[in-house]
């Protein structure tokens, strides 16, 4: 009986510890194949890449946060050069991830980020007439308010 449960004890941990190892190095993939896309100046691939790497929470990984920090830099550098589009497609990616993760700490706080963004890309003059921002605001705001 005891070696029964000690053989399921050591089956747990090594199903846990392969599961651990596979969402690590998913991070790390994730995150490099963001690096190289973004060389290739391809923000939309690198971001679907980075959205990858936040959403595999493992304690003690870095690769969360350094996804969030890339989707963040990504919908950033879109809104500085007027590419509303690829912001907002940035910022939604980050607030899926976070969504996702909601129980891990790593997307502590980015879905409120994320909507900030969301909402200023809507609002933004590259993103069309001001009365027509102003109506995606309104609807992009009760959309939002409707999820959790």
């Amino acid at each position: 009986m005891m070696r029964g449960g000690l053989f399921l004890a050591a089956c747990v941990t090594i199903l846990l510890g392969v599961a651990a190892a596979e969402a690590w190095s998913s991070g790390a993939r994730a995150m490099h194949e963001s690096d190289a896309l973004l060389a290739l100046g391809k923000s939309r691939p690198a971001a679907v890449q980075a959205r990858r790497a936040a959403e595999s929470a493992l304690p003690w990984s870095p690769y969360p946060a350094l996804g969030y920090a890339r989707l963040e830099a990504i919908a950033m550098a879109a809104e500085v050069e007027g590419r509303s589009e690829d912001a907002a497609f940035a910022w939604r990616a980050m607030r899926s991830a976070a969504m996702a993760t909601r129980p891990a700490s790593a997307g502590q706080g980015k879905v409120a980020i994320a909507d900030e963004g969301i909402l200023r890309v809507a609002r933004s003059p590259a993103s069309g007439v001001a009365s027509v921002a102003s109506a995606r605001e309104s609807l992009l705001r009760s959309q939002l308010a409707e999820r959790p």
